[in-house]
């Protein structure tokens, strides 16, 4: 388990976040397209002990919300509540199972991004255009929901967390 407050991880996800605005726009499926910042926070949560996906959510939000064109902070607030929420799924499901954690991801995935077009909507009513939106916010879900079953071993392999346990790790 990686402390989220530290240096690997959060040079982990501005590189993360740099893929987003640099690669991830030049590839989609249709109308979806992959938000790794997003897919880290469900790691987080998924794989490290305690409540590790709301200071990542913090972290990713910030970061969203200052290289992006919404409202400074609607990005962030989505995140963070959404992050809540996951966290305590998270602790109360089986964490291993990849079926569950695709179904945690799309959720989370639509939680945050309805929370986001709600909030833009409210800062400029004159841009929302919630049908077309709706309908982009659920391929973008469904696609980063199928997209853990690569992700998590990935980043499992990066993280180094699924090395077995010494004997004196056993008793803690």
């Amino acid at each position: 388990m990686h402390r989220v407050l530290s240096a690997p991880v959060i040079l982990f996800i501005f590189f993360l976040h740099i893929l987003d605005l640099t690669i991830t726009p030049l590839i989609t499926l249709g109308s979806a397209r992959v938000i790794f910042v997003y897919l880290f926070v469900v790691y987080a949560a998924f794989q490290w002990e305690g409540q590790q996906a709301t200071p990542a959510a913090l972290m990713a939000g910030l970061l969203r919300d200052l290289s992006g064109s919404e409202i400074l902070g609607s990005e962030t607030l989505a995140l963070t509540a959404s992050a809540i929420f996951l966290d305590w799924f998270s602790q109360k499901l089986d964490r291993r199972s990849a079926p569950v954690r695709a179904a945690a991801a799309f959720f989370f995935f639509a939680s945050t991004l309805s929370l986001v077009l709600i909030l833009s909507a409210f800062s400029s009513p004159e841009n929302a255009q919630v049908p077309a939106k709706i309908s982009i916010l659920f391929q973008v879900s469904l696609a980063n929901a199928a997209l853990t079953a690569v992700f998590f071993p990935l980043l499992s392999q990066w993280f180094r967390d699924d090395r077995p346990l010494r004997q004196y790790e056993l008793f803690r």
